[in-house]
Formats: structure tokens, sequence, C-alpha cells
């Protein structure tokens, strides 16, 4: 369940993050899935923070994670598509780009990403 403590770690979690302190915010997000272990923007965060951390097979982990934990949160795709990109797997990113954007028709950073995958791909 999202209480105050567990929205407090995440908040804390993504502010590390955004200064570069991805280990520490690993930590607070670690936290926050303690007490609640389906929260799928906490496994997306994390998937963003390993991947900052080239972890990408962890990254992977996390994303797919944040994916079953909730099927209909687009972030969870999208960490998982950037994630699989930056390990060259670009036609698989693609397709996952994709159904973030069946999730969310106007997710703009995946519509975004699908034009430069299609430029980039020839397509």
């Amino acid at each position: 369940m999202l209480t105050r403590e567990v929205k407090d770690w995440m908040d804390l979690g993504v502010l590390e993050a955004r200064e570069g302190r991805y280990r520490t915010a690993m930590e607070l997000y670690d936290r926050a899935l303690l007490n609640y272990p389906t929260y799928a923007e906490a496994w997306a965060w994390k998937a963003a923070a390993y991947a900052q951390l080239n972890k990408f097979q962890d990254a992977l982990d996390c994303a797919e994670q944040a994916i079953a934990a909730d099927p209909r949160y687009e972030w969870g795709y999208f960490r998982k598509a950037r994630t699989l990109e930056s390990m060259g797997e670009v036609m698989a990113a693609y397709a996952v780009y994709i159904r973030a954007l069946e999730v969310n028709p106007d997710f703009q950073m995946a519509a975004q990403r699908v034009r430069d995958l299609k430029m980039r791909l020839g397509m």
C-alpha cells in the first residue's frame, strides 16, 4: 500500500537519483519496496538507476517487476525499452516502446523514441 512513508522514501530516492547518487537512490527504493513490493513506480525508478550504472540485466529485471506489478504502467515498458536500447537490442526496444504506446497513446517520450528508432532503422 502506498503510505506516506513509502512516498517519502520514493521522493528521497528520486532526489538522490537526480543528483547522480544512484546507489543511495536504490537503497531508498528498496525501503519503499519492502513495505510495498508491488509498487510499479519504485521498480521502474530502480530500473532507471541500474541502467545509469550500466547494470543492464538488473535494470531489465526491475523493469519486468514494474510491468508485472502493473501492466498498465507505461513507465515500466519505457524503462525496459530504454535498457534494451542501451544494450544494442534496438528491434526489441522498438517493440517495447510500441507496447508502452498501446498502454498510453499520449506517452510522448515513447512516441519520440519510436520516431527516432524508425529513422535509425530506415523504417
